[in-house]
């Protein structure tokens, strides 16, 4: 007997909790979470008929070929948005695939309650990138023209990967000659071009008196409305250096599994807040940690031990003040 499992996401019954979505099909993340379940049947109707038993995924693969949408035009666009069954046009179809994944991880990090839950990792990988599947990928029958792309596509994703090797050495080089951007390394989740780019942007850390003067610079405070007695906040500023603000959400992400403090601040902030705001809340909490290092020049361990010392003393909690304007516990 063949047996062929598939992975793949189904509006009507949830993803993995058995929570209700809404139809609604205006929603972007929704039409792309129907559109990856009919490419997901179309698939199955395609590899029933082989022999021997597999797993498969239709949502990596959708994430995988939406790369190469993206660099795609013409008719070879329109193919591949047939094939996977996109139906949104790309301005909205990348954010939402960001979406998708991003609550994807939230809904196994945001758990409370049992270990068991706890302690579950969702780790999604694109394995159509690697050498068997790039292979696979060539050996796909396509129209001439979508073939000669393909090809094309394939080895300019081989010289961009070796270019960016070399550059992600360079960055880490940087960053390990640098003692400021070596202690930010010790921070769980924060990588050499996080820490280089900290320690490069915020330059003399001394010249921020508090903490929501660093979240001002980067643009990480809500713009304000206001007019006469009433005050209105809106969404983020959004005036300081994006890259920088980029990188502090990615590393967030990271940091939240393998710090207990943050993981709990960004449980609560889900439930509160929702995805969106909580991953903002936890990316400015852990670029005021950064900061607070590269200030008092000290590293992950030291800042921790700063922090539980605060905590004895009924003080805030490491990287979770209120305000922190003057110099840290010695």
């Amino acid at each position: 007997m063949n047996r062929i499992t598939l992975a793949f996401l189904i509006p009507a019954l949830g993803i993995f909790t058995g929570e209700v979505w809404s139809m609604d099909s205006a929603d972007p993340t929704t039409a792309l979470v129907q559109g990856n379940s009919a490419f997901a049947l179309d698939l199955y109707g395609r590899i029933s008929r082989g022999e021997g038993n597999r797993f498969i995924s239709p949502f990596s693969i959708s994430c995988a070929l939406a790369m190469t949408y993206a660099g795609a035009q013409d008719e070879t666009a329109l193919q591949i948005a047939k094939t996977l069954h996109f139906t949104l046009p790309p301005e909205k179809l990348h954010p939402s695939f960001h979406h998708l994944i991003a609550d994807l991880h939230s809904r196994n990090t945001a758990r409370t309650g049992s270990k068991e839950t706890a302690d579950v990792e969702l780790l999604t990988a694109n394995a159509l990138w690697s050498q068997a599947g790039q292979s696979a990928l060539q050996a796909l029958p396509l129209p001439p023209y979508t073939s000669q792309r393909r090809a094309e596509l394939l080895s300019l994703y081989v010289q961009l990967q070796k270019r960016i090797q070399e550059l992600d050495k360079e960055v880490e080089a940087q960053a390990r000659q640098r003692p400021p951007a070596r202690r930010l390394l010790t921070h769980p989740g924060v990588g050499p071009v996080t820490a280089l780019a900290t320690d490069v942007f915020l330059g003399d850390p001394s010249r921020f008196a508090t903490a929501n003067q660093v979240a001002s610079y980067i643009g990480m405070i809500p713009s304000e409305h206001s007019s006469g007695g009433r005050q209105k906040l809106g969404a983020l500023s959004k005036q300081g250096n994006s890259l920088l603000r980029y990188l502090w959400v990615e590393a967030a992400m990271h940091a939240v599994r393998k710090d207990p403090d943050l993981q709990r601040f960004y449980r609560r902030k889900l439930v509160q807040k929702g995805l969106g705001k909580a991953r903002i809340a936890v990316a400015r909490k852990l670029g005021i940690r950064l900061w607070i290092m590269l200030r008092d020049q000290i590293d992950y361990q030291e800042f921790c031990r700063r922090g539980q010392m605060r905590q004895k003393s009924g003080g805030a909690r490491a990287g979770m003040p209120d305000f922190n304007s003057g110099p840290a516990l010695q």
